[in-house]
């Protein structure tokens, strides 16, 4: 269940030994286990349709790092329909899609949340024709920039079955994680998505199963 309000952030924030704190504690521990193993610092979150929890999942993965006093960049590389800065209430001036069209340096975009160590690099207000500019030396020096300055990057994308700049950004990344939904994710679906990690040549870290709490799936 995502935050409904910025009071629901804080609490988690401040939770220790419940429930959801510990099933996230299981997810980052796979995280940083399969981050060792292929020295990752930059992870894509995918799922195929909309709505089966890419959002939820690096909202809280976002602030269960910062309770470790980890440095974690949350980038909206979901232009289409981009929430983070909604969430996280913050502006959406500019971000991702501007630093990728127009250049610029990464510190000067990316906004601090509330929660020590973690920042938000919004969407920005840029929405189409980003799919070949994905694939220049301007998003490998946004990414060179965000593994300086973070431990790790988790970058929010569209569904695979509609983005193509979704399969771009997991393409670049060190890395990614998916995510299937209960009574959402079909068959088909896990066909065609197999088909796109394939294609793009995506690593996968992990999957997670996502019901009314997300488990882990091994590859």
């Amino acid at each position: 269940m995502l935050f409904k309000t910025r009071k629901d952030m804080q609490i988690f924030y401040e939770a220790a030994g419940t429930k959801l704190d510990q099933e996230y504690g299981r997810i980052k521990a796979n995280i940083v286990f399969g981050a060792k193993k292929r020295h990752s610092q930059v992870f894509s979150v995918l799922s195929q349709n909309k709505y089966e929890g890419k959002t939820t999942l690096i909202s809280y993965l976002g602030i269960s790092f910062s309770k470790e006093e980890k440095r974690v960049l949350l980038i909206d590389g979901n232009f289409d329909s981009p929430r983070l800065h909604k969430i996280f209430g913050i502006e959406n001036d500019e971000g991702f899609s501007n630093l990728l069209a127009d250049g610029g340096v990464l510190q000067d975009a990316v906004i601090k949340s509330e929660f020590p160590g973690l920042s938000i690099l919004p969407s920005g207000t840029i929405s189409k024709q980003l799919e070949s500019v994905i694939q220049t030396n301007a998003m490998d020096d946004i990414l060179y920039q965000a593994k300086r300055m973070y431990d790790y990057v988790f970058i929010d994308t569209g569904s695979l079955q509609t983005n193509v700049t979704a399969k771009l950004l997991a393409a670049k990344s060190d890395s990614s994680l998916v995510v299937v939904r209960r009574m959402k994710t079909s068959t088909h679906d896990l066909h065609e998505l197999k088909t796109s990690l394939e294609s793009y040549e995506i690593h996968v870290t992990g999957a997670l199963f996502n019901t009314r709490k997300l488990a882990w799936l091994k590859r």
